[in-house]
């Protein structure tokens, strides 16, 4: 399964434009549906194989992750975090609380407005990250709209998230049309796409075994 993944993947960085990165491959034997990237590795949960319906949803979300690192969201997520502290500490000195319950309730609320800011910021990461993807997806042989698939899949499985506004991922439904419509500009060549494989095909009939997929926030 590491070697089928780490093929995967190099299918996809080595045909993207830009400078190449290495990939640790890890993968979590979980039903959770869901996928994560820190710095030079990818972490790959076995229940996104058992969720996914064909290799080309399996690259979608891979190019989801894959494409934090392209945009350098890490590196914004730092520079956000140290802005934040220092909005943070500017609205302490402006309230100047007078007393420790006065200056507990300020700390609460200047960082609730901030969470509130930081998770809008991150549902704009996730929207490019998408599209970046599907650019990823399309340069290594893969259909975008299967990304969209993927979406509408997990939106009519019940993916539970909390209220939009505190939310740092778009609903679901929203991230399949707006992956949709980012696709009117791609070019229609007629070319012909991969979809699916006999390893991923394996690969799923095995974890199927193993239990339900839980739903992941991807």
């Amino acid at each position: 399964m590491k070697a089928y993944l780490e093929a995967l993947i190099q299918r996809i960085v080595s045909r993207s434009p830009g400078s190449s990165f290495n990939y640790t491959v890890t993968i979590v034997d979980s039903p959770e549906v869901n996928a994560v990237t820190p710095p030079g590795h990818v972490i790959i949960y076995t229940g996104l194989f058992a969720f996914a319906e064909n290799e080309a949803q399996l690259a979608g979300v891979l190019s989801h992750e894959l494409a934090h690192n392209y945009a350098h969201h890490q590196a914004r997520a730092v520079i956000k975090n140290y802005q934040a502290q220092m909005v943070t500490n500017a609205i302490l000195r402006a309230i100047n609380p007078q007393n420790a319950v006065a200056q507990i309730l300020g700390t609460l609320g200047a960082n609730f407005g901030l969470t509130l800011f930081s998770r809008a910021y991150s549902r704009f990461e996730e929207k490019e990250a998408d599209h970046y993807a599907a650019h990823l997806m399309f340069n290594a042989g893969y259909s975008p709209l299967e990304a969209s698939s993927f979406f509408l899949k997990m939106s009519k499985s019940g993916a539970k998230q909390p209220p939009k506004f505190l939310s740092t991922h778009p609903p679901m439904l929203d991230r399949a049309s707006y992956v949709m419509d980012y696709l009117d500009s791609f070019p229609a060549d007629g070319r012909e796409f991969r979809i699916d494989s006999e390893e991923f095909k394996k690969i799923k009939a095995r974890i199927r075994l193993a239990g339900p997929a839980a739903l992941g926030p991807l």
